[in-house]
């Protein structure tokens, strides 16, 4: 409680309780919510009160994220009924994120009313959420004493400040995005990336992998180089080749332990056995990436392809077509009001097949 009550103890004696009617104290702007406002702006806010009797005491102590604020003052303003005969602070920790600052009377009846008890301003050093908070509970070290130095009960409102800007999206994507190889036939084997695009600030990333469990198995699931190319990692994987009647599924998370990595690379690496010839889509999803602050960063995803079964070119031999005009969603008949557009020959099947 800082100094506040050492000062006045001398100036009353043990009381009743007096009753009043419930305030408000509460913080003005009640959210903060610019893009604009980057690290090296200043912000202020002002700690209020609403609707209370006989002050005679009053300190408010209010918490926020030091990442992203700093606070460089406290003041109360000259006329404000709240600014009393003694202020004390402000007592700043911009490590713990905290500021305590209050007023007191020294003698006398204590103010009834509203108005701003104090503005708190700060220097913008980051970009994020943090919240502006009276310090809980209220009563230890935010509190409002009456002339007896009992607590006022008043109601407590908070706010907040955010300044966030997403960066672009990444892109999470199968790499090769297709692999058609009529050589790998049953029994055969070959890998596949989970690779990342256009990466910002990513610490730590979830997918899943699904595919047609006729066509493949997946045997191995290792991580990749992007983000063992900053630091320390974790990363596991589990296979569930039966995840369903009909497909498999590959599930990986991996993380930095401090750090944040950017750009282009290899997630993991996915290793397939092909147990029959077809085809399969290779599906990309429940994807979760975030940066060291726990935020949810923004992505797209690119499928990948796999098939197996050889596909060749239909030839076309002893074509001849009508005078014809062909017109988009119709067809003409021509001027000597021939009959309809129609292409004669033979067509040649080169064994077809997918």
């Amino acid at each position: 409680m800082l100094i506040l009550t050492a000062i006045i103890i001398t100036t009353v004696g043990v009381s009743v309780p007096k009753a009043y009617a419930i305030g408000r104290i509460y913080i003005t702007p009640a959210a903060i919510d610019d893009t604009s406002i980057g690290p090296g702006s200043a912000i202020s806010v002002n700690a209020s009160a609403e609707s209370v009797s006989d002050v005679f005491t009053w300190q408010v102590t209010l918490t926020y994220d030091p990442s992203i604020l700093s606070c460089t003052g406290a003041t109360t303003f000259v006329g404000s009924i709240f600014k009393l005969d003694l202020d004390v602070g402000p007592t700043i920790d911009n490590v713990a994120g905290i500021v305590t600052y209050g007023s007191t009377k020294i003698f006398g009846a204590g103010v009834s009313g509203s108005g701003v008890m104090a503005q708190f301003t700060f220097s913008v050093i980051g970009r994020g959420y943090s919240h502006i908070n009276y310090s809980q509970p209220y009563g230890a070290d935010t509190f409002l004493l009456d002339s007896l130095l009992h607590t006022i009960p008043v109601s407590v409102e908070d706010s907040s400040f955010n300044n966030y800007v997403a960066p672009p999206s990444a892109t999470v994507f199968i790499e090769p995005i297709k692999v058609v190889n009529p050589s790998l036939t049953p029994g055969s084997s070959f890998d596949v990336n989970l690779s990342i695009a256009s990466a910002t600030d990513l610490h730590q990333w979830t997918a899943d992998v699904f595919f047609n469990n006729s066509i493949l198995n997946a045997t191995a699931a290792v991580e990749g180089n992007f983000l063992q190319s900053t630091g320390t990692t974790t990363f596991t994987s589990t296979i569930d080749n039966g995840y369903n009647a009909t497909h498999g599924q590959v599930h990986m998370t991996g993380a930095l332990v401090t750090g944040t990595v950017s750009g282009n690379g290899d997630l993991a690496k996915i290793s397939f056995e092909t147990l029959a010839l077809g085809d399969t889509p290779i599906v990309i999803s429940n994807v979760d990436l975030r940066d060291a602050s726990n935020t949810i960063l923004p992505f797209t995803t690119t499928d990948g392809f796999f098939i197996n079964v050889g596909v060749r070119d239909v030839a076309a031999i002893d074509v001849s077509v009508y005078n014809w005009l062909i017109a988009k969603g119709q067809t003409k008949r021509d001027r000597q009001g021939g009959e309809p557009w129609r292409l004669h020959g033979n067509l040649q099947r080169h064994n077809l097949r997918r």
